[in-house]
């Protein structure tokens, strides 16, 4: 059925939503000694640009912000707290062993985003990055699926998109993927599951057994070591 799996990477592949949180947090409070709440984090700052995030809580330049929020990120990604979700990496070498192309497909810079996969240790699984800086549009704007497909050179219709927030499974719809939506219990607190499953993704899983399991039924002919 699939050919090629890309992901989403913070959120997806590493349970990395409180180090985005603290970037927030240390940018803010490093630029303007703004103390944020987690929840004014949730609301002012999650799937919004630096800028639009500086201007929101008066703080100017945008691309000043933007160099905060890339040392408090290296500081969470480099700790020992940047971790894989479990059987995530059962996943990609089962992936690998059936011959199905991988890429990340991120909002995340890619300094940011190749640092931590080398860190996980799972760079080397993955065909293909797209972040941010490669393209003009962003999810759930289809470009950075369309992107990684086409330097795959696989199709749309035998693509599975796998990310956790709505921008993931809008932005693989509109690039004619099949979506599957990752919502672990951990990540009530960030988002509203009702909101998230009425996008109506073609999968939904809590743990990546789950997908394992259903790739098992659909694409691997072996199973998981």
């Amino acid at each position: 059925m699939y050919n090629t799996l890309l992901f989403d990477f913070d959120g997806t592949l590493a349970p990395s939503l409180q180090l985005w949180v603290e970037a927030y947090q240390y940018a803010a409070l490093t630029m303007g000694g703004l103390e944020l709440t987690e929840e004014i984090v949730l609301e002012k700052c999650f799937f919004r640009s630096f800028l639009e995030v500086a201007a929101d809580l008066g703080l100017s330049p945008g691309s000043d912000f933007a160099q905060q929020m890339d040392v408090g990120l290296e500081r969470g990604f480099a700790s020992e707290r940047l971790l894989l979700f479990p059987k995530v990496l059962e996943l990609l070498e089962s992936c690998k062993e059936a011959g199905l192309a991988l890429g990340i497909v991120t909002t995340c810079s890619r300094l940011r985003v190749t640092a931590a996969l080398a860190r996980l240790g799972i760079a080397d699984y993955f065909d293909t990055v797209v972040s941010h800086n490669d393209v003009e549009n962003y999810k759930p704007h289809p470009e950075p699926v369309e992107l990684a497909l086409t330097r795959l050179q696989k199709l749309p219709g035998k693509t599975l998109f796998v990310g956790d927030y709505i921008t993931d499974v809008q932005a693989g719809q509109a690039a004619g993927t099949y979506t599957a939506l990752f919502l672990p219990e951990e990540h009530t607190r960030f988002y509203s599951f009702g909101t998230l499953r009425a996008a109506a993704p073609d999968f939904i899983f809590s743990h990546y057994s789950e997908l394992i399991e259903h790739l098992q039924q659909t694409v691997f002919k072996t199973a998981p070591v």
